[in-house]
C-alpha cells in the first residue's frame, strides 16, 4: 500500500490500532472528502456514520460520488443526484456477489467505473460518466 502516488484511509469496523500502526500508515478516519477535478467524492466504510448519514454527509459537501463498504455487497445506485457504490469484498462477498475490486478511471470529462471479479480477472459491472 504505502508504494501508491495517491492513497485514501478509512477506518473500518473491523480495524484494530495495533494493525494500523504496523501498516506504518496515516491515521484513518471515518470519512473523507476529495475533489477530482470538478468531481466531489465522499469515501466511508460505511459503518460509523452508517449510510444514512453517510448520504446526508455527502449532500452537504455537495458530493456527487459516495463509495462505501461494510455490507460487502457490491452495487450502484442512484440516491436522487448522488450516485452511491459499494465495491463488494475481497475477501467475504455477500448475497452472491462476486470476490470484487473498484477500479474508477479518471478521465478528462468523464469517469469510468469498473468492477473486477478478482477470481477470474473479468469486468462484471461497468459504469461510465
Amino acid at each position: 500500500m504505502n508504494n501508491f502516488k495517491k492513497r485514501t484511509f478509512i477506518t473500518g469496523n473491523c480495524d484494530s490500532p495495533i494493525d494500523l500502526k504496523l501498516l506504518n500508515i496515516p491515521e484513518p478516519t471515518p470519512y473523507v472528502v476529495e475533489n477530482y477535478g470538478s468531481y466531489n467524492f465522499f469515501f466511508t466504510h460505511g459503518w460509523d456514520p452508517n449510510l444514512e448519514d453517510s448520504i446526508s454527509l455527502a449532500k452537504k459537501y455537495k458530493c456527487q460520488y459516495l463509495i462505501h463498504g461494510h455490507t460487502h455487497i457490491s452495487k450502484y445506485e442512484k440516491h436522487d443526484d448522488l450516485i452511491i457504490i459499494n465495491p463488494g469484498s475481497v475477501s467475504i462477498p455477500k448475497e452472491n456477489t462476486p470476490h470484487s475490486i473498484l477500479i474508477i478511471d479518471m478521465l478528462k470529462n468523464n469517469i469510468d467505473f469498473k468492477f473486477i471479479n478478482i477470481i477470474n480477472g473479468k469486468i462484471y459491472n461497468h459504469i461510465y460518466y
